[in-house]
């Protein structure tokens, strides 16, 4: 694994991407509800990061950062219904 002072800014978002929403993806895929859901947003935010260039100019930067943030809340809201839900 590379030192965070190594890795590109595609890279890096790569990274955080899988380590911190990664770990549902094969829970989620076969899902018909929600779970489904999250399982399209986060392949849609890795998709568009492996179509960035290592690293994009700044105004791309920017808006993926934001966009990336919105999704980010969409997974979190997710996930906590997943996780508190009686079993």
């Amino acid at each position: 694994m590379k030192r965070y002072e190594d890795m590109t800014w595609k890279e890096h978002k790569l990274d955080y991407m899988r380590f911190m929403y990664g770990d549902k993806i094969a829970e989620y895929e076969h899902c018909k509800d929600d779970g489904r859901v999250y399982f399209n947003i986060y392949n849609m935010i890795i998709e568009a990061l492996n179509d960035l260039p290592d690293e994009p100019n700044d105004y791309i930067c920017v808006a993926m950062n934001h966009q990336i943030d919105e999704d980010k809340k969409i997974l979190d809201r997710i996930r906590l219904h997943f996780d508190n839900k009686a079993v």
